[in-house]
């Protein structure tokens, strides 16, 4: 019975308990014309995705691509047969039958409105996997994690990574992104992943990287062209001069990463040239 089991479980217990009546929404009629709009292949990093329009219907494939597979030091989840869906208003859609029934998604446009896929899609499909694999009901995944914090989908260490960000006063925006690269990395990448996490936990009981890390994260937005922008990148080159070699990862993977967890900006670009 599975993940359709466990949804009815926790609604039923919402519905009994809290008063809440959960429900999944109803998608829109099919229509050719917009089924048309969203029909074809996406793909990112990590990821290729087909959506087929039957003719009386929507249906999503989505499979992690073979150099992903490749390149990860554990065996990653099977990929499951396509999943009927159907469109939402304001560019959503939802499954709409099989395992995850009731998972929701949204597609994004860019500049000329063509639908797009961002690398934070292989993100939400890491957290997608946990969830299923622990039996969690995927319509619930907002209130499981907000419940859940960051264990679900983290490693106590990585969680405790976190929390001590915070303590040292990084902002939200800087926690965000850790953690969504620690997500990945920790899923695709366990053994490199345990190393660099040993050593950033390590790392930040030194208060001069604190200082470095609080610096890049108040320079984060910083025009490129600030004339403050050299002096942290030295005071980090100099401190990390200092530090051991770290095992190698696939540079896809980290690219990936970085991507997904939006860890970039001019000032971050212009710091690492200088």
């Amino acid at each position: 019975m599975g993940i359709p089991f466990n949804q009815a479980m926790v609604r039923r217990a919402l519905e009994h308990h809290v008063g809440m009546l959960d429900r999944d929404p109803e998608p829109l009629p099919y229509n050719a014309v917009a089924a048309q709009e969203v029909a074809g292949g996406y793909d990112n990093d990590a990821m290729v995705m087909t959506i087929d329009d039957t003719g009386s219907g929507l249906v999503l494939e989505v499979l992690i691509r073979p150099e992903i597979r490749k390149s990860a030091e554990m065996e990653l989840p099977a990929d499951h047969a396509p999943f009927p869906m159907g469109l939402l208003p304001r560019d959503e859609y939802v499954i709409t039958e099989g395992a995850f029934t009731g998972q929701r998604g949204f597609f994004t446009r860019d500049a000329s409105g063509y639908h797009r896929y961002s690398a934070q899609d292989a993100i939400d499909l890491v957290k997608i996997r946990t969830l299923a694999e622990a039996g969690v009901p995927l319509a619930r995944e907002r209130v499981v994690r907000l419940r859940a914090g960051n264990a679900l989908f983290l490693s106590a260490e990585a969680a405790a990574l976190l929390d001590r960000l915070r303590e040292i006063g990084v902002s939200e925006r800087g926690v965000r992104m850790e953690r969504e690269v620690w997500v990945l990395m920790q899923a695709v990448a366990p053994d490199e992943a345990a190393v660099w996490l040993a050593d950033k936990t390590e790392s930040l009981a030194d208060p001069e990287f604190q200082q470095i890390y609080l610096g890049y994260d108040e320079a984060f937005d910083w025009s490129p062209d600030d004339p403050r922008l050299p002096a942290p990148a030295t005071r980090a080159a100099a401190w990390m001069s200092s530090r051991p070699e770290m095992p190698l990862v696939d540079p896809e993977i980290t690219s990936l990463a970085m991507s997904a967890a939006g860890a970039s900006s001019p000032a971050w670009n212009r710091m690492a040239g200088l």
